[in-house]
């Protein structure tokens, strides 16, 4: 059966409570990510805006999942593959998601500079 869990927040100094107390209501982040496991997170940014505009993923969000993933012992990785006409290099400053991986000490990815890997895993081929 599949779990969901909702906690209004209208107040970003509140989120990271909230977003700990949405994880815990479905169990906890051990339930999903073990200790060394590197983990993504994925906030939607979908174009260089402030925060304050609500048009991508409140970087308060990404801070808590952040610390939540260290917490159990894992390694948060935070990327979105923002192609196309949103190729914007300060995307990620205005929307202050560089700030926040700066403070926490969490790597930003690329995915558009990531490569690929076949490797089997029984009978199917999966690309890492």
């Amino acid at each position: 059966m599949t779990k969901i869990s909702l906690v209004k927040c209208y107040d970003y100094s509140k989120t990271d409570n909230a977003v700990r107390e949405v994880v815990n209501l479905i169990g906890g982040m051990s339930v999903f990510i073990k200790p060394s496991e590197r983990i993504l997170i994925k906030p939607n940014l979908l174009s260089p805006k402030d925060p304050s505009k609500a048009v991508t993923t409140h970087p308060e969000i990404v801070r808590a999942v952040t610390r939540l993933v260290k917490e159990v012992g894992a390694v948060p990785l935070v990327d979105d593959s923002h192609g196309g006409a949103i190729r914007d290099i300060n995307l990620w400053k205005v929307t202050l998601m560089e700030k926040i991986c700066v403070e926490e000490n969490v790597k930003l990815v690329n995915f558009e500079a990531a490569s690929s890997k076949e490797f089997d895993i029984g009978d199917k081929n999966i690309k890492k």
